[in-house]
C-alpha cells in the first residue's frame, strides 16, 4: 500500500510516497504520523523516504527533512549535553 512503511531488511525499513506536489507528501505523512509517530517520525529523520513522481518535489523533501535532521540533532546535544 503507497504510504506504509515496507520492510526491506531485518530490521531497516524504508516509507515509498507518490507524489507531485508537497501537499501530496503531506496528506500521505500526516495520517502515518497520527496513527504512530513512534514508527514513522525516525523513518523520516533517518533518511529513508524515497519520494517518486516529482523531482522538483523530491529535492525539496530532503531539503525540509535535512533542516529537521539538523534540528533534531540540536535538540539531542542541547538536552544530552554532547
Amino acid at each position: 500500500m503507497e504510504g506504509e512503511p515496507k520492510s526491506s531488511g531485518s530490521n531497516s525499513k524504508s516509507l515509498t510516497i507518490e507524489a507531485d506536489n508537497p501537499g501530496d507528501i503531506m496528506g500521505v505523512v500526516r495520517p502515518l504520523m497520527e496513527k504512530n509517530p513512534v514508527r514513522i517520525l525516525p523513518l523520516l529523520l533517518s533518511g529513508k523516504v524515497k519520494i517518486g513522481g516529482s523531482i522538483r518535489t523530491a529535492l525539496r523533501f530532503r531539503k525540509v527533512m535535512n533542516t529537521a535532521r539538523a534540528e533534531s540533532r540540536r535538540q539531542r546535544r542541547e538536552l544530552y549535553d554532547f
